[in-house]
C-alpha cells in the first residue's frame, strides 16, 4: 500500500511539466544515488531543458554530496520555475543528492535540500500521499 502511494506521488509530481511517458520514464530512476553517473545523467536528461545540458559534475567526495548542470543555450523567461521544479525532482528521485546548482550563460541556480524541504515544512523523503505532493507542487510553481 505504501508503495503504491508513493508510487502515485512521484508520477503525479513528475508529470508536472511533462507527458506522462517522461514521468513514468524517470519514475524508474527513484532511489538514484548521486554516484551512480550513467543514472543521474539519465534523470539530468530526462527533465525540463535536459537536451540543453553541455556538462554534468557530481560531487562525490564528501558530504554534503551534490550536482551541478551546465546548460547550453535555453529559452529566456521562466527559468527560476523550471530551475526551481527540476531542482524538486532531482531532491525526490536522487535520495542522497543535498545541492543542485544549474548554471546557464554566467548565471547560477543553487537550490539546497534542507532549505528547499524548510520553506515547504516537509522533507521530500517524507512525502507519501498525492495531497502532499500537490502542497509541494503549489509551492515549487
Amino acid at each position: 500500500m505504501k508503495k503504491s502511494a508513493i508510487a502515485a506521488f512521484l508520477l503525479v509530481m513528475l508529470s508536472g511539466c511533462m507527458s506522462d511517458s517522461q514521468a513514468g520514464t524517470l519514475f524508474e530512476y527513484e532511489g538514484t544515488l548521486i554516484g551512480n553517473n550513467s543514472d543521474v545523467l539519465a534523470i539530468v536528461n530526462g527533465i525540463e531543458n535536459g537536451s540543453s545540458v553541455e556538462e554534468i559534475e557530481l560531487h562525490t567526495k564528501e558530504k554534503p554530496y551534490g550536482l551541478t548542470i551546465h546548460y547550453a543555450d535555453v529559452p529566456d523567461g521562466k527559468v527560476e520555475r523550471w530551475t526551481r521544479e527540476n531542482a524538486g525532482r532531482l531532491f525526490t528521485l536522487i535520495d542522497n543528492v543535498e545541492d543542485v546548482d544549474m548554471v546557464i550563460a554566467s548565471e547560477t541556480y543553487a537550490y539546497s535540500r534542507k532549505e528547499m524541504e524548510k520553506e515547504l515544512g516537509k522533507s521530500f523523503d517524507e512525502v507519501t500521499t498525492v495531497d502532499q505532493w500537490k502542497e509541494v507542487q503549489e509551492w515549487i510553481n
